[in-house]
């Protein structure tokens, strides 16, 4: 064991040695400099196109402005760490993207990038075209990047050149797809900011196509300071998309509300192929899935799950959510989400065929629908509406009203869907659940949902419209609520568009009712113990709600299953560790869930008793269970307050209060003692002081 240990220590310390660090400094010289810390280069250009600097190398950018105003090209397998997000700036003038990490041919070669960017800001003054482009390498990862008024993009990942695809698609097979994949693209922690522009089409502050577990984590991109119509998107897919396994999770995405009729995505993305997963977001901007699909058996295409979409007041143009959509769409699913202020939650939605551009008639197929909170459906009377003007929670659309297209296997079920009441005039339709022109469909199912106050001021009203020739079978409207909708709460058919709809073979209309659901308040859609909608469900399959609580069987409809009992956690406090000046050490334990999902835990502290946590505060993870918790932001020599905390849906519950001194000073602890000879024994700190 000791020769296996020294034959280790000797490999890593010889990868220690083979592991350069250049630096670069605003003060530096590239003529006369060498690159080390007490004698740096001045630019990046020059620390990028030194032969000196090798794969496994980092280049280190101290604190400071540069400049670039030719682009960089980072080596392969080459780092760049900057200072700190705020301290390290670069300024770009360049047409173009500033730094490029490319390899031409390594598509889905992991021998190829394996390197960071972190730690710095770039800024593109408007007039550098792009922050950087990593073309065909994996395993990069930007992490702590801020990237800044660039004037069309932000970041680009190319994962393989059009013109090396190989594959068949599986859609259109007299076309193309993807052969390769680059692997391991990252960007986490990270911030942009008004990177992309839209003319013609808009581009994106992150692009990716080609990629294979693609990363985004833990970020924030802003776009919303250009001119009305100007504003790009917030992630979008770059050459045709083709990406699997993607992961876009805890990212705050905002996007201008709809400029001058022009699309506003905070996600757009093209042929997700499978694993593709998009969770615990804040979205402010519609989400377009443009087909999707599972090639690599991952059991879906895209999966968009506990994502807050929407606007802080209702919509004066036409606002979209979530749209899959176009020639083939299958394996999507879309559950646990809540959707706000919005003229349309979910739109799925048919629109090939397109002239000659894609003449193939559409698929969509096996979509779930489910758990999602859909409230404040509506538009006000002032702006230019976009579209022609229906309101709607969630619509099975076939847009261009062509004949061909086939719908099969739509699950709607266990959704709260909430009109806001407010409707323009000229509102076309106001429907909870809309099925509109000339597709085939087989296999709908609306079953278990709760659909409230959709009503306007034309006779299109209903909880439930339908209009256009359509062939369909197997229409299965079941244990619905449906209250205060147009219509007298009923389906309504309509003959619009083509042709009159009339349910076709296999319908059911069973088990509705028409009562009010009884929310808890108008912002709080769970059920109160007198609701209708509780247990009068049918068991579809679906085991737990939108907050990860047991669905009864039967269920409550809704997307809130109605539980008996439930009550606000049981947390305690943490004694006061590790004090310092300014920080100190506690936590807690939450023994009690309360009976429903801890969403929400940590420690709170103040100069006064009984602390509360909207004021300073820690955040630990959710669930039951034991915490740790960082207390910092003191001042030294004064006296807190600290409790644990611990928040449910049912209300936040706290420990008792904990109170210490910040200080770096030590106070002994003193313990006096009875000696068996009727002397005192004093310890001071678990140490023998004397006898008394």
């Amino acid at each position: 064991m000791r020769k296996i240990f020294i034959v280790v220590f000797i490999l890593f310390c010889s990868f220690l040695q083979d592991r350069t660090i250049w630096y670069i400094s605003p003060s530096g010289n590239d003529t006369t400099g060498a690159g080390t810390y007490s004698n740096p280069w001045r630019t990046l250009y020059k620390a990028c196109t030194d032969p000196s600097v090798a794969y496994g190398d980092q280049i280190f950018a101290m604190a400071g402005n540069y400049t670039i105003t030719v682009q960089c090209p980072l080596g392969n397998g080459i780092d760049l760490n900057g200072d700190g997000i705020d301290r390290t700036i670069f300024t770009s003038t360049v047409s173009g993207a500033a730094i490029l990490l490319e390899s031409y041919g390594q598509w889905g070669n992991t021998g190829y990038g394996n390197q960071t960017i972190s730690n710095l800001t770039l800024d593109g003054n408007l007039t550098g075209t792009s922050a950087i482009s990593i073309n065909f390498r994996s395993n990069v990862i930007l992490d702590h990047v801020k990237i800044i008024d660039f004037a069309q993009s932000g970041v680009t990942f190319y994962g393989q050149a059009t013109s090396a695809w190989g594959g068949t698609n599986p859609y259109e097979t007299w076309r193309s797809m993807p052969s390769a994949w680059c692997s391991g693209n990252q960007i986490i922690n990270c911030i942009f900011e008004n990177n992309a522009v839209y003319y013609g089409h808009g581009f994106g502050n992150i692009q990716y196509g080609q990629q294979n577990g693609f990363i985004v984590r833990n970020t924030t991109i802003t776009q919303t300071a250009r001119a009305a119509g100007s504003n790009g998107y917030g992630i979008k897919f770059y050459e045709e998309g083709w990406n699997r396994n993607t992961d876009i999770s805890h990212n705050t995405i905002l996007v201008a509300r709809r400029e001058s009729g022009k699309f506003n995505f905070s996600i757009e993305n093209w042929n997700d192929i499978g694993g593709c997963e998009y969770s615990y977001n804040t979205l402010q901007g519609q989400i377009d899935f443009t087909s999707t699909f599972d090639l690599i058996g991952a059991g879906y295409g895209s999966y968009f799950h506990h994502n807050n979409v929407g606007f802080s007041s209702t919509p004066t143009n036409t606002e979209v959510g979530v749209t899959p959509e176009a020639g083939l769409v299958s394996d999507c699913i879309i559950s646990e989400n809540i959707f706000y202020n919005l003229t349309a939650a979910i739109v799925i939605q048919h629109i090939y065929p397109i002239g000659t551009e894609h003449p193939n008639p559409g698929n969509v197929n096996n979509i779930k629908i489910k758990n999602n909170l859909v409230y404040n459906i509506g538009e006000t009377s002032t702006g230019n509406r976009w579209s022609y003007g229906s309101v709607g929670a969630i619509a099975i659309e076939d847009y261009e009203y062509n004949i061909g297209n086939l719908t099969d296997s739509i699950f709607i079920e266990n959704n709260t869907l909430v009109s806001s009441g407010i409707v323009r005039s000229d509102t076309y339709m106001s429907a909870g659940i809309l099925i509109s022109g000339n597709q085939t469909l087989t296999n709908i199912r609306l079953q278990n949902n709760i659909i409230r106050g959709f009503n306007g001021s034309t006779s299109l009203n209903a909880a439930i419209l339908a209009f256009g020739t359509q062939y369909n079978s197997n229409l299965l409207i079941r244990n619905n609520d449906c209250f205060a909708n147009g219509n007298s709460n009923a389906p309504l058919w309509d003959d619009l568009h083509g042709g009159q709809f009339v349910p076709g073979s296999g319908y059911s209309y069973t088990s509705n009712i028409t009562t009010d659901p009884l929310f808890t308040s108008s912002s709080d859609f769970r059920l109160l113990p007198s609701s209708g909608a509780i247990g009068t469900g049918r068991y579809v399959g679906i085991t737990t709600d939108i907050l990860g609580n047991t669905y009864n069987n039967p269920p409550s409809m809704g997307c809130y299953e109605y539980i008996t009992g439930l009550t606000i956690p049981t947390v305690t406090t943490s004694d006061i560790t590790d004090i310092t000046s300014t920080t100190a050490s506690s936590g807690g334990n939450v023994t009690n869930s309360g009976g429903t999902t801890v969403t929400a835990r940590g420690v709170c502290w103040s100069t006064s008793l009984n602390p509360i946590a909207s004021g300073s505060h820690t955040s630990d993870g959710t669930g039951t269970g034991s915490f740790t918790s960082s207390i910092t932001g003191l001042s030294d020599g004064v006296t807190y307050y600290v409790r644990a905390y611990a928040t449910n849906s049912m209300g936040t519950a706290y420990g008792l209060n904990r109170t210490f001194i910040a200080s770096t000073t030590v106070v002994p602890t003193i313990i006096l003692l009875k000696h068996t000879n009727n002397q005192l024994l004093i310890l001071e700190d678990g140490t023998f002081l004397r006898f008394q």
